[in-house]
């Protein structure tokens, strides 16, 4: 089976941190990108998990970053702590539904059908 990978858009050490640890206990690896340099987080990827909160991503350039992903054949994934409801629905639609808050929703995910498609499982 090819190594997981998946990339984490995010400018915040603690999400990226929270992700890794989550991710690191099911032998996948992780890279950090800042929301600036988003070519090279979908650069071969299969999932991109994207900081919903980050300073750097207003609502128009979530929207577009979910969008280029999608586009880009890349699974996004959103993280929200603190929540958009400006935008949510077009979060959950550009996302699959894919969306955590923490540490027990990203073990969740990893146990769920997006799992297959990041390749994390058999």
């Amino acid at each position: 089976m090819m190594t997981s990978s998946v990339t984490l858009l995010t400018e915040r050490e603690r999400v990226a941190q929270q992700w890794r640890d989550a991710l690191g206990k099911h032998g996948v690896q992780s890279k950090v990108v800042a929301p600036s340099d988003l070519a090279n987080a979908a650069d071969g990827q299969t999932a991109v998990v994207v900081d919903v909160d980050s300073a750097q991503l207003d609502a128009d350039e979530l929207l577009c970053t979910l969008g280029f992903l999608r586009a880009s054949g890349v699974l996004p994934i959103a993280h929200v702590e603190h929540g958009r409801p400006d935008v949510e629905d077009i979060i959950a639609e550009l996302c699959d539904g894919l969306i955590t808050s923490g540490e027990p929703d990203i073990c969740l995910l990893y146990t769920s059908d997006a799992a297959d498609d990041m390749q994390c499982v058999d």
